[in-house]
Formats: structure tokens, sequence, C-alpha cells
């Protein structure tokens, strides 16, 4: 008998936790925007939903209390000497950090087992906040550590403090309501940033970013070919993200930023 063989008559193979069904039913973690309608405005667009990109997705995790088949918030795999973290943003991280099961999904398709996710189901083991957040709303962003070297399959995008505040981002979250997003599928906006006045946060004006999409990243330069980019802020910060599902803001990464990415490596090493 094989050393292989021992090991699978030993320890046969359990019943993963995350199937479609305990997927479909976890609790949501990001809180609900308002969904009363957008102003008129022949300037304000919409997101469109659409089959998402390889390191963007959503947290699933369990409570005490059932959920309704939504999503719980939105996260994206960073480039890190350890391969294994994703940004969400730190009200996020709160909620997940109590769970007993927890995992990322990397561009979640809705109500497909976990085997048949398309990068898989990536347990959290660690994650990491400012201990001055939610006292300062410019430091809500947050790492999360997954058990794989999850960028090796998803590719990752690399952060980079942003200079100004004027951009040209496209932001990806997943909106959680069954009413916004049947298919609980990703959406995206591509518009130009403004200063949060009095934070030091971007701004963005694009409908349909209902609650779910906290910790999406804001995006610049993104190359599908290699799936690289850029990422300068994630849906978070002033009312956690923002009030209305028209207008999201974003934290911009500084010192505060780096350090924290630097303590989410060095656990990992």
């Amino acid at each position: 008998m094989t050393a292989l063989t021992l090991y699978a008559a030993l320890c046969p193979p359990q019943q993963p936790y995350w199937t479609a069904e305990r997927m479909a039913t976890a609790t949501p973690v990001d809180a609900p925007r308002d969904t009363a309608p957008s102003p008129r405005s022949a300037l304000l667009v919409n997101g469109t939903y659409f089959d998402g990109i390889p390191m963007v997705g959503t947290f699933f995790f369990d409570t005490a209390a059932v959920g309704t088949g939504t999503t719980s918030c939105t996260g994206s795999v960073v480039h890190s000497p350890t391969r294994d973290l994703v940004l969400t943003a730190a009200h996020c991280a709160r909620p997940l950090r109590a769970a007993r099961h927890r995992v990322f999904v990397p561009q979640y398709r809705h109500g497909a087992p976990a085997a048949a996710q398309p990068y898989g189901v990536h347990p959290v083991t660690a994650l990491f906040t400012d201990p001055r957040y939610p006292r300062d709303t410019d430091l809500d962003v947050a790492f999360a550590r997954v058990d794989t070297p999850v960028e090796a399959a998803t590719g990752a995008l690399t952060l980079t403090p942003a200079a100004g505040w004027t951009h040209r981002v496209t932001v990806i979250g997943y909106p959680a309501g069954t009413n916004v997003n049947k298919h609980h599928q990703a959406l995206r906006c591509t518009v130009p940033t403004s200063r949060l006045p009095g934070h030091h946060q971007l701004r963005m004006v694009c409908g349909g970013f209902y609650g779910g999409v906290s910790g999406g990243p804001w995006i610049t330069s993104y190359e599908a070919a290699t799936r690289t980019g850029t990422v300068i802020g994630n849906t978070g910060g002033y009312e956690t993200g923002g009030r209305v599902h028209w207008i999201s803001y974003a934290p911009v990464y500084g010192r505060a930023a780096l350090a924290l990415y630097a303590r989410a490596v060095a656990a990992g090493r």
C-alpha cells in the first residue's frame, strides 16, 4: 500500500462546508444603502452588470442568523510576496473576524457549488485592520489572508498611492440584494473621481452601487491579458462607502495603508 493510498484510507475526504446552498444563504456583511431612485440627470451614469474579472470576488461567512441569499462585501486580490492577500474594507473585516467559516470567492458564480467556482473557494485565515478605524474613516481599509497563493491563479492588482484627486477609475462591486441584482453578478462603472471635502478620500458618482459593494476596488490601468492593474482605493470610508447607491467613497492610500499592507505581508512570511 502506498503512502497516498494509506492517507486516503485513514483520512477520507470530508463534505465541504461551503456548498451552493450555504453560499446562497450566508449572512451579508455590508450595510444596506438607500434604494430611493437616483436624481434624474443627464450626467448620471449607471453601473452595468457583467461576468466579473478573475481577481475580484465576494465573501461568505456564517453567523447565527440565516441570510436571504445575498453576497457579503467585495474584495480584490492584491499583489504581494506571499501571493495570498485580498483587499477589502475594514468595516467588512469586523464581522468576518468573528465568523467560524469565512471564505473569499474570486469571480463568483451564483448557484455554482464550491468545486465549480472558476477560481475556487478560499478560506480566510487572518484579517488586518488599522486599530484607529472606525474612529478615523479614512482608514477603512483591510487585508484578508487566504489559505492558498490565490494570486497565482487570478492575477492581482497593485496597491498604489494616488497623486491628486482626479482620476478615471473602474469601480467593481457585488451588490447584495436579489431585488437589485437577481443573478448576484459583478457591477462595474468607469467614471472620474473628485475629492470628498474634509477627508482623505475619493468620491465617484454612478448608480447601482447598493449594499454589498463595500471593499470593491477602484482600478486604473487594468490589463485583461496579463491580469494586472493598479488599485488606488476601495469602496468604504465616509458613511461606510456611501449612504445612497449613486454616490460612493474610497480612502486614498497613504502611509497608514502602506504600513498596514507591510504588516499583513510580514505576518505571512
